[in-house]
């Protein structure tokens, strides 16, 4: 009965884990995107504010070496969203919301392995076995 307890506890974490740690990437990149359909000028640039802040972060936390295609990704859409700030073009800023947006997809699909920061038991032992 334990067994079986930690068992299906361990997956529900598991499954929890992947809700917040892909959640958060989604939620962060979808925000400034929504802000600018609702066309709240200021409420759309501290949402790519806080996206342009919380990729670079994450970008900065692997071996840029690692995950080239993000790192020239996010280059491009720091280039297009100051195009847009710099000369007031919307498009320039949509073109560098929707680069951010490919920039977190390609970091997800350079990682080969678990790397967010919840704990994740050794297999194992989340099965119950020692």
């Amino acid at each position: 009965m334990k067994a079986i307890l930690q068992e299906r506890l361990g997956g529900v974490v598991s499954v929890l884990c992947l809700i917040h740690c892909l959640g958060t990437a989604v939620v962060a990149l979808l925000l400034p995107a929504v802000a600018s359909q609702l066309r709240i000028e200021w409420l759309e640039g501290v949402l790519t504010l806080a996206a342009v802040l919380l990729i670079g972060r994450s970008l900065r936390q692997h071996d840029e070496k690692q995950l080239p295609l993000p790192v020239g990704l996010f280059v491009a859409a720091l280039l297009a969203l100051l195009c847009g700030v710099v000369f007031g073009k919307e498009i320039c800023q949509q073109i560098g919301l929707f680069l951010l947006v490919l920039t977190q997809l390609a970091m997800l699909r350079g990682r080969r392995e678990v790397s967010c920061a919840c704990p994740h038991p050794d297999a194992t032992t989340a099965l119950g076995r020692p």
